[in-house]
């Protein structure tokens, strides 16, 4: 009953089909959702994930930093694209109805993520002109991704700041490419970005970088 009626409050928010299967109350401050499937603007499958978990900081909900002491997605299936090169892609929708009405008002509300975890997840990114002429060979505007697993850490995230640590994210690629392990840290600002301790590790290649601005 609880996933009927909050499926229905975001649907009439973003104005596209939701379904949530079940909602539960776990221990600690902690909501575990199962079944979510999100569908784009056209009826097409945007996002499906056999389970979110997440525990929120209450306290966070009173101030202007929302607190997340962690979230866990299994089974993450993403459907990302757009039809041509100048198109929105068909999340768009979803963000715009997030937007204040009032465009003369800047939001200072900052997100902290403590730890996301991702688990056996797939995504596609694509442009379909591009996928029509699919060749079997990696292209950044064509791609696949499988067997996806991560740990990443959100210290900051607002208007203009960008703090995050990605501990470990490693995938395969339709093209035959297999990423073992990546892990960098990445501090932005309004004018100036630092990316550090980046490691990148294929079956047959290790790149690493202390420092790169």
């Amino acid at each position: 009953y609880v996933g009927v009626c909050v499926s229905d409050a975001i649907e009439d928010k973003i104005g596209a089909k939701v379904s949530i299967g079940r909602i539960d109350l776990g221990f600690l401050n902690r909501i575990i959702i199962d079944d979510v499937r999100i569908y784009d603007q056209k009826k097409a499958k945007l996002l499906f994930a056999s389970r979110l978990s997440a525990k929120i900081n209450p306290s966070s909900l009173l101030g202007k930093e929302l607190s997340i002491s962690s979230i866990q997605l299994f089974g993450m299936d993403a459907n990302i694209y757009k039809d041509t090169k100048t198109a929105e892609y068909n999340f768009q929708f979803v963000l715009d109805s997030l937007k204040s009405k009032d465009n003369t008002k800047k939001s200072s509300l900052a997100l902290k993520i403590n730890s996301l975890i991702l688990r056996n997840g797939k995504l596609s990114l694509r442009q379909q002109e591009a996928f029509l002429t699919h060749t079997g060979k990696l292209n950044p505007k064509d791609i696949e991704l499988s067997g996806i697993s991560g740990h990443i850490i959100l210290n900051k995230y607002s208007a203009d700041t960008l703090s995050l640590k990605v501990k470990k994210l490693a995938f395969d690629e339709s093209s035959g490419l297999h990423l073992k392990k990546l892990t960098f840290a990445i501090n932005a600002g309004k004018s100036s970005a630092a990316l550090s301790d980046l490691m990148l590790q294929l079956p047959g290649t290790t790149i690493s970088a202390k420092q790169c601005n």
